[in-house]
């Protein structure tokens, strides 16, 4: 009974359908959570008219896994010679090894992060991603390592559960994407009905034509059975471009519409402030205007430090032609100590007992500044 069960549970499991189930929801789940992490700072007509092209990647990512699954599992159309055949197969073996490494790829990179935005209410930051090689951070993700084996496993159990659904519903999408082809290609042979025609054609050819195209089937009821996959396939193309034509353009939406296997590429090509791309309003920053302007100038004189010999720190105040910052020199620096105080408050303090002064100085910074200390002093402290 055992083994009966372990041999089912191997056999719903490990093959291709729920593989690619396994992928399907992962995408579907950190597609969801992507939207939802980014929803509340959106207008809401603009999602309204963004819609369905939010997935639109990741339906053809999906579409072209299935197809990319189904071509490697057929053998080629050419079985004149070995060397053809041998060249086919070789063919559908590379096909099929980069099928299963973008496969591999989508599901890691959504299962984590669903299970980072399970974890903690934000998604991942890819370009951040060297913190999980330091070893002090080590105890950080292992934190989350209950949650990522409950999405792991709720991952699997729908795609175990759902693989006999998701797996030919995504056929009749890859046969409503095909159809323009193949109607053209149907077009031409017409056109060319007098060539001569082959005596014979392959098992897997009659196949082929005879169980993956919509206008091949035997039946009615055949057709009957497939029509409702396609008819939504058909419905959900016809919507996505519409949505495509008539969406707005704004850079935030267009980040939401990422699919999750292109996100961490996205997030380093992005790694650079935002703002880098923003053009100035006034013909030119703020930055433009102090631009080849410093605060360095020749240090102020201080009467109390000694001639005869220079403390640690106080260099630049007994060079004759040496530089330090100034405040009198800085561009940035606002000094309102000439204005008299405002009428409003002169009014209020007049009536305050002070019984303590404290002075706060807020001065501005720039990076030539160098504050004199002790080298005998440890900075970190």
């Amino acid at each position: 009974m055992v083994r009966q069960a372990v041999s089912f549970l191997l056999s719903r499991t490990f093959n291709e359908r729920f593989a690619y189930a396994f992928v399907a929801v992962a995408l579907i789940a950190s597609k969801v959570i992507h939207i939802v992490a980014h929803e509340r700072g959106l207008p809401r007509r603009h999602l309204a008219l963004w819609a369905f092209s939010f997935v639109t990647q990741d339906l053809v990512l999906l579409l072209l896994v299935r197809y990319a699954l189904d071509r490697s599992n057929h053998s080629g159309h050419s079985h004149n010679s070995r060397k053809k055949k041998g060249s086919s197969n070789g063919h559908r073996v590379v096909l099929r090894l980069g099928t299963l490494a973008v496969m591999v790829y989508s599901a890691v990179v959504s299962v984590v992060n669903v299970a980072f935005f399970a974890y903690t209410r934000s998604e991942v930051h890819w370009r951040n991603a060297a913190f999980a090689s330091d070893s002090s951070s080590r105890s950080v993700l292992m934190s989350g390592l209950v949650v990522f084996l409950s999405i792991f496993f709720a991952v699997f159990f729908l795609a175990a559960v759902l693989q006999s659904i998701i797996f030919p519903f995504a056929q009749g999408g890859v046969d409503i994407a095909q159809w323009p082809w193949h109607f053209i290609k149907e077009q031409r042979s017409n056109g060319q009905r007098y060539s001569q025609l082959p005596r014979t054609s392959s098992p897997a050819e009659l196949s082929l034509e005879k169980g993956h195209y919509p206008w091949h089937h035997d039946s009615a009821s055949q057709w009957r059975i497939h029509w409702a996959p396609r008819a939504l396939w058909t419905v959900a193309i016809l919507s996505e471009v519409l949505a495509l034509l008539v969406r707005p353009s704004m850079g935030s939406l267009t980040y939401i519409s990422w699919t999750t296997p292109l996100l961490p590429f996205v997030d380093f090509k992005e790694s650079a402030s935002i703002l880098q791309a923003l053009q100035p309003v006034y013909r030119a920053d703020i930055n433009a205007l102090y631009d080849n302007k410093t605060a360095l100038d020749h240090p102020v004189p201080f009467d109390w430090l000694p001639r005869d010999t220079v403390l640690p720190g106080f260099e630049d105040w007994y060079q004759t032609d040496g530089q330090h910052y100034n405040a009198a020199a800085d561009p940035l620096r606002i000094s309102n100590l000439e204005e008299d105080v405002l009428s409003d408050l002169k009014h209020a303090l007049s009536k305050v007992s002070i019984k303590h002064i404290m002075v706060v100085v807020l001065e501005s910074t720039r990076k030539d500044v160098n504050y004199p200390t002790l080298r005998r002093i440890d900075s970190r402290r």
